[in-house]
């Protein structure tokens, strides 16, 4: 794949990264269920009130700043972190899989499910994943002048 063409491709899957990050606020992450009653918590209160899921044992919150952390490394000079930044991402996302319940603010730990706003978030990183493996790399250590 030509060199401008790794770079448009990449491009373009950056701003899908984005844009599926951006959706992924505006939509239901998880539901909470209490007895028959359930309540719907968006991205964006996710990555609000996430920090706290760190005193019940919740660790996915680190997962938006190494996804922030390849986004932003993408076109940086030589060998790009962006690449193992988005996939080391996916660990702490998909460690919220394994818990049972979910501490909401001051009001306790409620049993929970994952929703579609969770999959666009983990869908957001694999994007990433694309994109900065895509970009091409900025000095080519092993090319040789032909001359």
């Amino acid at each position: 794949m030509a060199r401008t063409t790794r770079y448009r491709f990449s491009t373009g899957m950056f701003w899908v990264s984005v844009g599926l990050y951006v959706a992924s606020l505006a939509t239901t992450a998880y539901v909470t269920v209490e007895g028959a009653s359930s309540q719907d918590h968006f991205g964006a209160e996710a990555l609000v009130l996430g920090p706290i899921g760190f005193f019940a044992g919740h660790f996915s919150w680190l997962a938006n700043p190494l996804l922030w952390g390849s986004w932003f490394t993408r076109t940086r000079q030589g060998i790009s972190p962006s690449f193992p930044l988005a996939l080391i991402a996916f660990i702490p996302a998909i460690l919220f899989l394994v818990g049972e319940t979910v501490p909401v603010g001051s009001a306790g730990s409620y049993k929970y499910h994952v929703s579609l706003g969770y999959y666009l978030w983990l869908s957001s990183m694999a994007v990433a994943a694309i994109a900065g493996f895509a970009y091409p790399a900025t000095s080519e250590p092993f090319a040789q002048n032909a001359s």
